[in-house]
């Protein structure tokens, strides 16, 4: 944590389709911006819908809530609130607790792999209680291809320990998903190994 007292609130990070906004030193909000990006079929003119399966600002708030029951490996959901941006309109802010990410090897290798055993010990928590985060080891592309800081972004590193962000694809098993649930799990438990490799190295 910087020794500066900057003033709040003030937006940390700015993409296409979010907004991270930090608002005390112990709030963070996240602000999900309507995407309209449109996909079109080259051979028939028809739009897809490759987007279907992007979570919603009520998927990642029953998530968090769902998961902050069993553990704290998630940030504390706070509150839903409002953020108006500078053209004027309204959106749904989802505000958490705020964490301070160190370097992921910030630590020496014996309080590492300490935290690492903490981090499996949670995640299994989580798992044998019906909850999947779903975007432990973020996809590839051509330009992050073996970028490992890249693919785990959403693992990490505190001064306390590791933790998980970003619940928007966490899944509750239910009679509808198990398909989708039990390969999510059996996913996330090789991508653990791959990570530990990388967290450990």
């Amino acid at each position: 944590m910087s020794n500066s007292n900057p003033s709040f609130p003030h937006i940390l990070e700015s993409s296409r389709i979010t907004l991270i906004i930090a608002l005390s030193a112990t709030e963070i909000g996240k602000v999900m911006l309507p995407n309209y990006l449109q996909f079109v079929n080259a051979n028939t003119g028809e739009p897809v819908d490759f987007l279907n399966e992007q979570p919603t600002f009520e998927d990642e708030v029953a998530a968090l809530i769902y998961a902050n029951a069993i553990n704290d490996l998630m940030p504390k959901f706070i509150r839903k609130d409002r953020w108006q941006t500078t053209d004027g309109k309204e959106h749904d802010m989802l505000v958490m607790e705020r964490l301070y990410p160190l370097p992921i090897h910030h630590f020496e290798l014996a309080i590492r792999t300490e935290m690492m055993q903490q981090f499996e010990a949670k995640l299994k928590e989580l798992h044998e209680n019906r909850f999947v985060h779903g975007d432990l080891m973020r996809p590839t592309n051509f330009y992050t291809r073996g970028d490992q800081e890249w693919m785990f972004k959403n693992i990490v590193q505190t001064e306390e320990g590791l933790r998980l962000i970003d619940a928007g694809f966490g899944k509750v098993l239910s009679r509808e998903n198990i398909e989708l649930f039990v390969h999510t799990e059996l996913r996330e438990r090789a991508e653990v190994d791959y990570f530990r490799e990388y967290y450990l190295g």
